[in-house]
């Protein structure tokens, strides 16, 4: 079974540059069974809080396509504007994110060790997890462009040179060519994690236990704590409205290409962000528009 024939959904998902490396049905169908018995496995194996730690990490996925594709479209224009050291910030922190999209939804690394992950362990971990074996989806080239990414951000961060060094025009290409391969993947990667989990939903949330161990999820691996005495952990409308449908609702895993119109209705819409973006020159559509021709 290719990918093409894994995702059935008439509003359709684009797996065109996922499939370089592994360009036969046959090659294809290996990866597919191979984590379809992964989430398989994993679903077995949990109990409801677990499937819940799983469900927050789709929304964290779904963060981190958006993290990604802002930053994207911020390193863009920041080399229209010449500002180099904002230039290199934003680029390698682009694929950062987008990278650590798919993490997400590894079954290698458990939901605390996403909570802490560094920079170096995001390589690795994706590196090891989507790029590494004869079967392995993507190939090594883009852990080789994340290194090169994250010295060139320190380079022009730590002390910006004087002159310009290191330019490259073809690195805005690699950078948009391996964070869409990501994008890709992590969107695969939640249409199989779906299909794994189709009639083991724990449905709605009845119990103490569960209402707690939603809100110690989100606060553990979506919020922010608060730089004053209170500590107090902060989230963002999006993730109230989401952690409010888990709430209410139950947990219902779903491809990530179908959750899109939704997530950019929470886009930029909440705390006067509709109104400070609103003069963006179209920075907001441009973020969306590049995930959803990166995914659809």
């Amino acid at each position: 079974m290719g990918f093409d024939d894994v995702n059935v959904n008439p509003y359709g998902g684009n797996f065109n540059n996922i499939k370089e490396k592994l360009n036969s049905v046959k090659e294809q169908d290996i990866y597919y069974q191979k984590w379809m018995g992964n989430y398989s496995e994993m679903f077995k194996i949990s109990d409801d809080l677990n499937v819940i730690d799983w469900k927050v990490r789709e929304w964290r996925a779904i963060k981190e396509i958006y993290a990604s594709a802002i930053l994207f479209e911020e390193a863009k224009c920041s080399l229209e504007n010449r500002c180099m050291a904002s230039y290199y910030f934003s680029a390698y922190y682009s694929i950062f994110h987008a990278m650590l999209s798919a993490i997400c939804l590894d079954t290698n690394i458990t939901l605390e060790k996403i909570k802490v992950i560094t920079h170096s362990k995001v390589g690795n971990q994706f590196k090891n997890t989507y790029c590494h074996g004869k079967n392995s989806i993507l190939s090594e080239d883009i852990y080789t462009f994340f290194n090169k990414a994250k010295y060139l951000r320190e380079y022009y961060s730590y002390t910006p040179p004087l002159n310009i060094t290191f330019y490259d025009e073809s690195y805005l290409d690699n950078l948009k060519k391996f964070i869409v391969k990501c994008f890709q993947l992590t969107n695969l990667q939640s249409l199989i994690l779906e299909k794994s989990n189709k009639h083991d939903c724990p449905g709605t949330i009845t119990t103490g236990e569960q209402y707690m161990h939603v809100i110690e999820v989100f606060n553990k691996l979506v919020s922010k704590q608060s730089i004053d005495e209170n500590n107090k952990y902060v989230l963002d409308p999006a993730d109230l409205n989401v952690r409010n449908d888990i709430l209410t609702c139950g947990i219902d895993f779903q491809f990530i290409a179908l959750q899109l119109d939704h997530t950019f209705d929470e886009f930029r819409l909440y705390s006067g962000s509709g109104e400070f973006f609103s003069t963006d020159n179209g920075m907001t559509n441009s973020i969306y528009s590049f995930i959803y021709n990166s995914i659809m």
